[in-house]
């Protein structure tokens, strides 16, 4: 007896969602606790990186004296980044540099 194979299919639905890889953002220059001069620029180096370690290059990320937001730099191709800022009064302050991711 011969057997006769009918046609069938079948299909799924999937969801498709971006690779999401966390980052850290370096700051090299200044230190914590590192003195610098009312009304004189300094700079603000770093880099960022991804879980690995791997560079994140052309990234645009937010530079905060205090609470206000001073500069969007973007990240070289080797994940670093470096601009001048000046803090125009004396007293503690805080530097801050955050990606806000993509």
């Amino acid at each position: 007896m011969s057997v006769r194979y009918l046609p069938s299919e079948a299909s799924v639905q999937v969801s498709v969602v971006p690779r999401e890889v966390s980052t850290k953002v370096e700051i090299t220059e200044p230190k914590s606790g590192q003195t610098v001069y009312a009304g004189v620029p300094f700079w603000v180096r770093g880099r960022l990186v991804d879980a690995a370690g791997n560079p994140v290059p052309n990234a645009t990320l937010e530079v905060y004296l205090d609470n206000w937001r001073a500069a969007t730099p973007k990240t070289a191709s080797d994940g670093t980044f470096a601009l001048q800022v000046v803090f125009e009064t004396t007293g503690t302050h805080t530097v801050r540099v955050r990606f806000p991711g993509t």
